[in-house]
């Protein structure tokens, strides 16, 4: 596995880190399987520069491979598209180790400094740059990486390397869909708040957008029982 960590890229009006994230997956996508782009929240703190409520993204490549050409392709796509005035950050790893995980999550406890963030990535072998501005997105850049190593935190934004306009994107997912089109998608299985995993023939309401929860490295869809239906749970609705 890949991992590549985003943060910065946007301002409060413009942008969206999450947005962008998307993008360099889907460019990724022709050269790389892509599992998804999941979302992580960092410390929520006054002191903390952020746009919106400082989350960081993270994109989860399912090859082994060259993570120096990873690493230039998503730097000059982030550098390219970032928006102007932004701080954006980019880290790139294709060995999980423990250091950066715990990383990940000191930034959702205290406050950390770009020297930590320096220091355990250079420690640790994980490409690590800031791409413009103050470059204070290698903080969460790095978190989003150790975070995802970890997984089990955070959700997926998006399964694959699909766009919103792609039929089976999250996005545009029907009102009622069963267990195996969820599978069909790229969700590794459907479990109840009771622990029951549901068979495939299961329906399944969203109530709105699927956001499969990063559990034990993969995509998993949470339910529970509402009157006689499934409804899937939302991991945004605890923010």
């Amino acid at each position: 596995m890949i991992f590549v960590g985003i943060d910065d890229t946007d301002m409060p009006d413009e942008g969206g880190t999450g947005r962008l994230a998307r993008r360099v997956a889907k460019s990724l996508s022709e050269y790389f399987s892509i599992l998804g782009v999941t979302r992580h929240q960092l410390l929520r703190d006054s002191r903390i520069p952020c746009t919106r409520k400082n989350s960081s993204k993270a994109i989860h490549i399912r090859d082994d491979g060259n993570i120096n050409k990873v690493f230039q392709m998503v730097y000059d796509m982030v550098a390219e598209e970032s928006i102007e005035g932004s701080d954006p950050g980019v880290a790139v790893s294709d060995s999980k180790t423990d250091e950066v995980v715990e990383f990940g999550r000191r930034t959702q406890k205290v406050i950390v400094t770009m020297k930590e963030a320096y220091t355990v990535a250079l420690r640790n072998g994980v490409l690590l740059e800031g791409v413009a501005g103050t470059r204070l997105g290698v903080i969460g850049a790095l978190a989003a990486v150790g975070l995802a190593q970890s997984g089990n935190d955070g959700w997926f934004l998006e399964l694959g390397g699909r766009t919103p306009q792609d039929p089976k994107s999250l996005r545009s997912l029907p009102r009622h869909l069963t267990v195996q089109e969820l599978k069909g998608i790229g969700v590794s299985r459907v479990i109840s708040t009771e622990g029951i995993i549901l068979g495939e023939d299961e329906v399944i309401d969203p109530e709105g957008r699927v956001r499969p929860f990063l559990e034990g490295g993969e995509p998993v869809v949470k339910v529970k029982k509402v009157r006689d239906d499934w409804v899937s749970i939302d991991p945004k609705s605890s923010l």
